[in-house]
């Protein structure tokens, strides 16, 4: 497991270097940086070797944020296993009977709306090192941008990506992969798919 992990370390910090394509829209971007910040910050004071894999993977389908969606963070450490953790992010998620208050994080309140997450308790087993490879995948259809219907693009779910591998940072979204023929689509579409999976099964315990 580690050398696999080692090998994809290696093709992510490559790509990393390329050139990423302009993010979708500032409001929706921001709001993925903030719960990427938000989730980063949970386990800050917790005592853990140095990360040289930290990957936010967010599933997002209207800019609105009138529901909560899946968020996943993805870490690796030197010596140790890929691990993941699950959380729900969106505008709102204080109240909501599925989530204890204290597990609920947002954003101060600003000139933005408030963003939160809370961290889901995962019930089942994950391969998170096939996850990681499809998250790589779908990096593709990131640089495959083609003009689409305003219906298609407000209604199917989209995938947003914060990679950070050695130091090296760079976020990616991939728009509408859901019965979509680009590269990456299919990948991309496997990890929303998973995320909702166990996200579904972690709120139903």
């Amino acid at each position: 497991m580690r050398q696999i992990t080692s090998c994809v370390l290696v093709l992510l910090s490559a790509a990393i270097c390329l050139a990423a394509q302009p993010l979708k829209g500032r409001s929706e971007s921001d709001a993925f940086e903030a719960a990427a910040a938000l989730v980063r910050g949970v386990d800050k004071g917790s005592p853990q070797a140095p990360l040289d894999l930290d990957v936010s993977v967010a599933v997002s389908r209207d800019g609105l944020m009138s529901q909560p969606r899946p968020f996943l963070r993805l870490t690796h450490a030197l010596g140790a296993d890929l691990t993941g953790d699950l959380y729900l992010w969106g505008g709102s998620l204080r109240g909501s009977p599925y989530l204890r208050p204290q597990d609920v994080i947002c954003t101060p309140p600003g000139e933005y709306s408030p963003i939160c997450v809370a961290r889901l308790g995962i019930s089942e087993q994950v391969d998170w090192q096939s996850l990681l490879v499809d998250v790589f995948a779908a990096r593709a259809c990131s640089m495959n941008l083609t003009s689409m219907p305003p219906a298609i693009v407000s209604d199917a779910g989209d995938l947003w990506v914060r990679m950070s591998v050695a130091g090296k940072v760079e976020t990616y979204w991939c728009n509408a992969p859901g019965g979509g023929s680009r590269a990456g689509d299919r990948e991309a579409t496997r990890v929303m798919d998973v995320m909702g999976k166990v996200a579904n099964a972690a709120l139903r315990r």
